[in-house]
């Protein structure tokens, strides 16, 4: 499906990702340190 993408919009679509991933790291970061629940 990615190849029907123009590159501009692939290129934003993995922009969007990376962010995402990011995001997702740092909220677990600040979860981790605020004592949250860690599962095994």
């Amino acid at each position: 499906m990615r190849t029907l993408l123009a590159p501009s919009r692939l290129a934003e679509l993995n922009a969007s990702e990376a962010n995402l991933k990011q995001l997702g790291e740092h909220v677990r970061s600040l979860h981790k340190a605020s004592g949250g629940l860690q599962l095994p």
